[in-house]
């Protein structure tokens, strides 16, 4: 990824974002814009498996596509399959998005997605961690990183997923939270 300069925000701005059980990062850092006008828009989190089928990926690419032409702004995880496929949807038609990585920017995983989080940078988004730059994934972290998704987000949205898997952790936050949440409807599903 190309040097940027990695802000870390004051936390205490968007603790009104989260509420019990829901607990809010201690600290949050920054890539990308002003990351208050990101969050004027409407924020859609778009989340699902990394495995999933032609019809998931090709139903998520579609959503992100349109949340992109409404000024949508869609969150997600930067995971393979139904995350990817939403950003790559937005990019597509010059929309922005918010990554929010279970690591430090410079432990971004996959390492394949490396691209797609330099595509986000590009188009307008912004990259979001509560971990240190070098601080590498660890499990829990996604689940950590699953309450950040659901709290920036203005409602969220189901891709393919598996009923153990991690987006469902991030549909019930998004529930703890009272955020709307929707099913996206694939031949896949």
């Amino acid at each position: 990824m190309s040097e940027e300069r990695i802000e870390k925000i004051d936390v205490s701005s968007y603790e009104h974002l989260f509420h019990e059980p829901v607990s809010s990062p201690t600290a949050l850092w920054y890539i990308g814009p002003k990351f208050d006008d990101l969050l004027t828009f409407d924020r859609v989190a778009v989340v699902g498996s990394r495995d999933v089928t032609e019809e998931g990926k090709s139903a998520a690419f579609e959503l992100g596509a349109n949340l992109a032409k409404k000024a949508s702004v869609v969150i997600s995880g930067l995971a393979l399959g139904i995350d990817t496929a939403a950003f790559e949807g937005a990019i597509s038609e010059g929309g922005r998005c918010i990554a929010i990585l279970p690591s430090g920017f410079k432990q971004i995983v996959p390492r394949s997605n490396n691209g797609l989080a330099e595509q986000i940078l590009q188009n307008g988004g912004a990259l979001l961690s509560e971990y240190p730059e070098n601080v590498g994934p660890r499990k829990y972290h996604y689940l950590e990183r699953n309450r950040l998704i659901a709290a920036f987000s203005t409602k969220l949205i189901l891709g393919e997923s598996r009923e153990n898997g991690g987006a469902r952790n991030a549909l019930q936050h998004a529930w703890d939270l009272n955020r709307p949440t929707f099913k996206l409807e694939s031949d896949g599903s």
